[in-house]
């Protein structure tokens, strides 16, 4: 598993350490580097998962090469600072352990500085329990450090296993550190991070069972002056769970005390199995802050009751708050130590622990070895970091990998592609904003970007951010690409760690308090935007796969902002993201008046003068006016400071007199004239005689777009949204009223009919339902379902309630109207006597059926209104099998209400053709006619579910997908019904009782009825309604002409003109603003020539 704290990519192969790294700096904590210098092959447990990287190629190539006067013989491990090999030297033969400083850190000259201050930390000293440098130097830009070559296991290692030690071991290992530790301070050093991972218990030159203190690299010098670029002022590195309160306010403020605080957390570890601040007391950041920062120790009587009590009173002084109060010399410690380690068996317990490695490490190189083999068979063996993202499988991609792809289509390949090719990109500068969120290192440290060079890679400051930024910055300042330029970073090292993180751009633009909480935002945005399932998408959210990139805070609905950040600082602090970016523009978010808890925040800084003129400098023609308007207009200076509107500048003003600039008396002038410029050089080179789409029709349709998302907080059009409610007349929603209940009713009523007139031969002839009593249905369905509508449109609320039991009620509440809507038909026919008893019933019974099934969906959306995401389906086994079970009770029920209304309320005595066992008391548990109608209706709602396809996007994709699930859905119910129909009827037809004869064409017409309606009600419910509304509505607005015809042929037309960008199977337009100015253009077209 790889920390997501750790920086470039490279590959983590050990242990999950438990320690918490304070900077975003890799060469802060050398975990890997306490475990190298061993002798043999692994130096501590692999994890079983071999994660095969470019760079582990490499190291297993570099052995037999040569670095100075040493031989690389084996490769051991990699570290924050560097990679480790066992080595030989090749003039006197003897075996080292070589640290090499890695290429990609050479850049950095923080890096450097640290090696070169273990080169000399470590150089100075000479004790039997401080690891040996012996040499170091430069070969070919390639830093070494060659150090004495132990075996032995670090005490994380060892405690790994047993959890504990025993009090004799314990103390004997942290005497002979406090004997170590103590020469480091006489030699005015500090050690900074002392932690059983950097103690290594091994032999020394006689066989001796030692203890080394090991990774210098934090030491600080106390005779030479701290580099302010290792340590910030108030900045704190090590290890926290380790760490003294003064270390945490401020690294360079500590003297030798902070230490031995360290070695009194290291002896509660190895006494108790924890640390003095575990993980499962404090999980978080925040909570392990404070706690630390309280300086109230945890109580271990309780993990270790039996310590004597001079024992306990050293370890409460060492781990004591304020300095003053722990001793003052290790002298002491050792002291008090020594008579409790008189017992000690260390050379039991570290035979046993290589034996136990040994063992593990056969184990993981067997499986290294078979990993390495597997990749050269199917990459080749040469192959360098340039191929590494090209690899691809035949086995089937995951459900991450999906989502990879998508991101990576819509964002960068169909966004980020174009702003490249037809943009010309700034160096942008930026600041730290750290006043701008509520930092967890307020008043303890240093927020972690204080120091680092702002103008290096966005993805680098949102490592050093401990990816947790805020990215600020005014309209047009370029936020929305570098939060793309991010995304492209993140998703090339995600291809690289084999996706074990996906970052994952959205639009909060959409987010309102009536959806819940932030995590329900993302799922609900996971399936619209990227057709995630829900199911998936909360496993994606609950194993922490996804890093969070939230563009656009300021397009939440002025009224939602607040409770916005509290979403989102709520959910921070519920869940543990991989990642957090949140973006917005700057004087928005300041005017909210609340800050976001993220690690720190940069803000984009205007194009200054300087930066202008140089971009127009060079330039012919009418760009000097521009040049010359720029000097003598600060409103046109003003405008030109945005990067966006400065490119528009360019582009536009090329065919711009200079007479023309001269009349820009205001910002709101030259911006009027700079959008109606822009647009007009995007139709210039249109040939207007093979356009399907004239000038004035694009800019009106898209005004109109523009307008319709600015008013649902839209920043992604996509087709398949258009709903009935985007009609915007009272003439145009009475229109479509009448043409969805015409033909929705029309159509199940002639289902209705021909499902009925199918059941006739097994009723009885003298019973069976008059024609005119069906024709009824031809009239009824209509008006009916010309209610449901009216209601929808004019009387139920846009805004659906929130929770399940809030929605239960109102899907129960629209079911009793519709209901009560239907029973007006069956009460006046009955009572006037046009129907007959039967059909009375029968007509109750299907209003019963239809109102409940409407109802239910009713749940969630309005159903003639709304339109659902469209998702692909796929057949799920056990949602079949749940679903049979649940239609088989409902089934049951529904015949017993059907019965018992018959039988004992309307009827002296059953019908002939009743089913026979209600008439039989000994045979009527026996039956399961009706269950098993149900059933088959209930193995397909429930055996549908959505399902993540691979398939490619496309503007009408939604349209494709909800008619591929009607037939889907209509195909799958009419198998289902016809095979269970068919042994349904088998069985009551073998009934003794039964009189009746059908052959098999008989049987088959029997059942077509009970096919056809499944089938029809199946696929209406699976897309077919939601086909009908998004259809109906679009010809509604094509009609009025707010939309074109083949709106799917506009978008091109209008992304190939440049106005909009095509985001995968939704468009957006080249920027908010230029949104903004054709929603301000709505139904005003001629404005747009008005300059």
């Amino acid at each position: 598993m790889n920390d997501p704290k750790r920086g470039d990519g490279d590959p983590i192969v050990d242990r999950i350490d438990e320690s918490l790294e304070v900077t975003s700096d890799d060469a802060i904590s050398h975990e890997m580097g306490s475990k190298l210098f061993t002798e043999g092959s692994g130096v501590s447990p692999l994890t079983k998962t071999i994660q095969v990287s470019s760079d582990q190629r490499k190291n297993r190539r570099s052995i037999g090469q040569t670095v100075g006067n040493y031989e690389v013989l084996e490769f051991l491990g990699q570290g924050g600072m560097g990679t480790v090999f066992r080595a030989r030297h090749l003039k006197l033969g003897k075996e080292v352990a070589l640290k090499l400083i890695r290429q990609r850190a050479l850049t950095s000259e923080v890096a450097l500085a640290r090696f070169d201050r273990e080169l000399r930390a470590v150089g100075r000293l000479d004790h039997p329990n401080i690891v040996r440098a012996l040499d170091a130097g430069e070969f070919q830009d390639v830093t070494f450090l060659s150090m004495e070559l132990l075996r032995g296991v670090d005490l994380d290692e060892v405690t790994g296993e047993s959890g504990t030690l025993d009090l004799a071991d314990a103390c004997e290992v942290i005497r002979q550190t406090a004997i170590g530790l103590k020469y480091v301070h006489d030699q005015g050093l500090i050690h900074r991070d002392i932690k059983p991972s950097n103690l290594m218990l091994c032999r020394d030159s006689v066989n001796r069972v030692c203890v080394k203190i090991m990774d210098l690299g934090l030491a600080l010098i106390q005779a030479e002056p701290e580099d302010d670029r290792l340590t910030g002022e108030g900045m704190a590195i090590g290890t926290f769970r380790y760490m003294s309160v003064e270390q945490a306010r401020n690294t360079r403020s500590v003297d030798h005390r902070a230490d031995i605080y360290s070695l009194g957390a290291t002896l509660y570890r190895l006494l108790c199995g924890t640390p003095p601040y575990s993980k499962e007391q404090f999980e978080t950041h925040t909570q392990l802050l404070m706690a630390l920062m309280s300086g109230v120790v945890p109580d271990f009587k309780d993990k270790a009751p039996d310590l004597p009590a001079e024992l306990t009173s050293l370890i409460a002084r060492m781990l004591a708050s304020e300095p003053g109060q722990r001793p003052q010399d290790l002298s002491e410690v050792i002291e008090i130590l020594a008579p409790f380690s008189q017992s000690h068996q260390l050379d039991t317990l570290l035979d046993h622990s290589l034996r136990q490695r040994s063992v593990d490490t056969g184990q993981r190189s067997r499986e290294e070895a078979s990993a390495f083999d597997l990749i050269e068979k199917l990459v080749g063996p040469r192959m360098d970091d340039a191929d590494q993202s090209e690899i691809s499988f035949d086995a089937e991609s995951s459900n991450i990998e999906i989502l990879h792809q998508r991101v990576r289509r819509i964002w960068i390949d169909g966004v980020l592609g174009r702003t490249k090719d037809h943009t010309h990109l700034f160096s942008i500068n930026r600041e730290v904003v750290s006043e701008c969120v509520d930092s967890p290192w307020d008043g303890i440290a240093e927020n972690p970007l204080r120091g680092v060079d702002t103008q290096d890679s966005i993805d680098r400051l949102f490592k050093h951010a401990e990816r947790s930024l805020l990215i600020l910055g005014d309209a047009g300042a370029g936020k929305s690409t570098t939060m793309l330029e991010l995304t492209e970073s993140l998703l090339t090292q995600s291809a690289r760690s084999r996706f074990s993180t996906v970052p994952v751009l959205l639009h909060l633009s959409s987010w309102s308090p009536r959806i819940g909480s932030l995590e329900q935002w993302i799922i609900n945005e996971l399936i619209a935007k990227y057709q995630i399932p829900k199911r998936i998408g909360q496993e994606f959210i609950d194993e922490n796969r996804l890093i969070l990139l939230l563009d656009g805070l300021d397009e939440v609905r002025p009224a939602d902002q607040r409770a916005c950040i509290e979403s989102i600082n709520q959910f921070m602090a519920q869940s543990t993201p991989s990642g957090l970016v949140v973006c917005s523009r700057y004087s928005d978010y300041v005017a909210i008046g609340h800050r976001l808890r993220l690690h720190d925040a940069i803000r984009l800084q205007p194009l200054t003068a300087e930066q202008i003129a140089a971009s127009i400098s060079g330039s012919t023609g009418e760009r000097g006016a521009l040049m010359t308007a720029l000097a003598k207009h600060p409103s046109l200076l003003e405008l030109a400071s945005s990067p966006l509107m400065l490119n528009m500048m360019k582009v536009s003003f090329d065919n711009t007199s200079k007479e023309s600039m001269e009349s820009f008396g205001t910002i709101e002038s030259a911006r009027e004239h700079l959008f109606n410029t822009y647009i007009d050089e995007a139709f210039r080179g249109e040939k207007s005689s093979t356009a399907r789409f004239t000038k004035d029709e694009t800019l009106s349709w898209l005004s109109w777009i523009a307008k319709q998302m600015q008013t649902r907080n839209m920043t992604m059009f996509q087709v398949g949204e258009i709903q009935a409610d985007w009609l915007p007349t009272i003439s145009q929603r009475l229109s479509y009223l009448l043409a969805l209940g015409l033909s929705l009713g029309t159509v199940s009523g002639v289902v209705t009919m021909y499902f009925w007139y199918r059941l006739m031969p097994i009723m009885d002839t003298a019973e069976s339902t008059p024609l005119h009593s069906l024709l009824w249905l031809m009239l009824q369905l209509p008006v009916w379902w010309t209610q449901v509508c009216f209601l929808d449109l004019f009387v139920f609320s846009s805004r659906l309630p929130q929770g399940w039991w809030k929605r239960s009620f109102s899907g129960l509440a629209k079911t009793l109207v519709y209901w009560a809507l239907w029973m007006l038909w069956p009460i006046v026919g009955g009572v006037t006597g046009v129907w007959t008893t039967g059909w009375t019933v029968a007509n109750v019974l299907l209003g019963v059926l239809t109102g409940a099934s409407v109802g239910i969906l009713g749940r969630r959306k309005r159903v003639t209104v709304d339109v659902d995401v469209a998702q692909s389906l796929g057949i799920s086994a056990s949602g079949t099998f749940q679903g049979w079970a649940v239609g088989y009770a409902v089934g049951f029920c529904v015949y017993a209400t059907y019965a018992v209304l018959y039988s004992l309320y309307l009827l002296e005595e059953p019908p002939a053709w009743f089913p026979y066992f209600w008439q039989n008391e000994e045979e009527w548990c026996v039956s399961v006619t009706w269950p098993l109608a149900f059933s088959s209706v209930g193995l397909v709602a429930g055996g549908l579910v959505p399902r993540l396809s691979r398939e490619k996007t496309s503007a009408d994709q939604s349209v494709r997908i909800y008619f591929r699930n009607l037939l889907i859905a209509g195909c799958f119910s009419m198998l289902a019904v016809f095979v269970v129909g068919m042994f349904d009827l088998q069985y009551w037809l073998s009934l003794p009782e039964n009189t009746l004869e059908f052959s098999l064409w008989e049987r088959a017409m029997l059942m077509s009825g009970g096919c056809v309606y499944a089938s029809f009600y199946m696929a209406l419910c699976f897309g077919g309604l939601d086909l009908l509304v998004h259809s109906l509505s679009r010809i509604v607005l094509s009609i009025d002409g707010m939309l074109p015809r083949n709106l799917s042929e506009f978008m091109k037309h209008s992304t190939r003109l440049g106005l909009l960008r095509r985001a995968g199977g939704a468009h957006i337009f080249g920027h908010r603003l230029l949104q903004e100015y054709f929603a301000e253009k709505e139904n005003d077209v001629n404005s747009f020539h008005g300059s």
